[in-house]
């Protein structure tokens, strides 16, 4: 994928999720996924690492639709495109 259709990509994806979610519907179900989510407190289970990063991976997920809707498309093709030294991204862990 060339850096144009990166964008075109990035700024189509971000559009759906803005859709999906920039409505008064949309604004409930954000509020209960980040309930959900623990968007914001720890997901630290003292003594339960299973249970630790069950709750990791749902805080994932919110932090991934924040992402879409808090960032410029440019800012998305950073974060989500493969880095020029080799590394992987969050997209291919």
């Amino acid at each position: 994928m060339n850096p144009d259709e990166a964008l075109k990509y990035f700024t189509d994806k971000k559009a759906a999720y803005q859709h999906v979610f920039n409505t008064p519907q949309g604004n409930t179900v954000l509020g209960d996924m980040g309930a959900f989510c623990r968007a914001r407190e720890t997901c630290a289970v003292p003594g339960d690492r299973d249970r630790t990063w069950l709750l990791e991976g749902r805080r994932e997920v919110w932090l991934r639709i924040q992402d879409f809707l808090e960032h410029t498309p440019e800012d998305l093709v950073k974060m989500f495109t493969k880095p020029l030294n080799g590394g992987k991204t969050d997209d291919q862990a």
